[in-house]
């Protein structure tokens, strides 16, 4: 398979008109460094993880209280774990890592110091 060289980053913004963050994972392809495109939207998107092993793209958004993967290309979106989270508050998510060789998650939540 032909390798893809790319960087891909989040970003938020609070909507003072809505009253609510704004979020979106994107991606710089090499082809094309000057036009970010779209990978998905979210909205407070605070950790990210490529799988470049498996061409998956990970990230947490505290608000959801799940972690979120699709493609590199952004295809196949889905939640994971959103049955894995408490409900109290800051306890959904927040960074997150994966070990290429295994395909393993691992993250960490704002409120309780652990990783999982």
């Amino acid at each position: 398979a032909a390798k893809t060289r790319a960087i891909f980053f989040t970003e938020s913004d609070y909507n003072s008109a809505s009253r609510s963050w704004v979020g979106r994972v994107s991606v710089l392809r090499a082809a094309a460094p000057d036009a970010p495109q779209w990978v998905a939207d979210c909205r407070n998107p605070t950790g990210l993880a490529v799988d470049s092993m498996r061409g998956r793209v990970y990230w947490t958004d505290p608000g959801a209280d799940a972690i979120h993967v699709c493609d590199a290309d952004g295809a196949n979106r889905r939640a994971i774990g959103s049955t894995a989270f408490g409900q109290r508050h800051n306890d959904g998510p927040y960074g997150l890592a994966v070990d290429q060789a295994s395909g393993t998650l691992v993250w960490s939540s704002i409120g309780h110091g652990a990783f999982r």
